[in-house]
């Protein structure tokens, strides 16, 4: 699998023929070791005779801002964490078609998830039993992962929007 770096991303994004859908599930759009994660996720199910596939992976701002109209009082944020490469929608198919209504398999995602480090939606006041996210320990780690550089040591947490 070729992995693009945070900063290709958006050069990636915008060099592809927009999708008729709007909906990207490559997991060439993940951090690494996000990406990393989410295939032992699916290795997991896949070991317990399910076929889990990303149904979504990097989202458009435009996107995320539609979804935000439609769900924003079911507590959907404007910046979602689809669109830094952070947060996967797993979807199992039954058949070959995607089936959002096989609740027990989702519960799984949730565990294997969970048991990778990962945050699972399902886990939420307003569930979304698909989304499986990374969360950044602290926010030196997102902006390395957003920007590819690390923040200096000592520097002022104020500063390091800027950096």
């Amino acid at each position: 699998m070729i992995h693009v770096g945070w900063k290709g991303l958006k050069a990636v994004v915008a060099s592809l023929v927009k999708s008729p859908t709007g909906i990207y599930s490559s997991l060439d759009f993940l951090y690494p070791p996000f990406c990393d994660k989410v295939e032992a996720v699916c290795a997991d199910l896949a070991g317990h005779g399910y076929t889990v596939m990303p149904f979504e992976t990097y989202r458009t701002q435009e996107r995320q801002y539609d979804i935000w109209k439609r769900d924003r009082n079911r507590g959907t944020r404007l910046v979602a964490y689809h669109g830094w490469g952070l947060a996967v929608d797993l979807v199992p198919k039954r058949d070959g078609r995607w089936t959002w209504d096989w609740p027990q398999v989702f519960i799984m995602i949730g565990s294997s998830a969970n048991a990778h480090g990962l945050t699972w939606g399902g886990d939420w006041k307003n569930h979304d039993t698909p989304h499986v996210q990374f969360v950044p320990w602290n926010t030196a780690q997102l902006l390395l992962i957003r920007t590819g550089k690390a923040v200096p040591i000592g520097m002022p947490h104020d500063q390091w929007e800027v950096w």
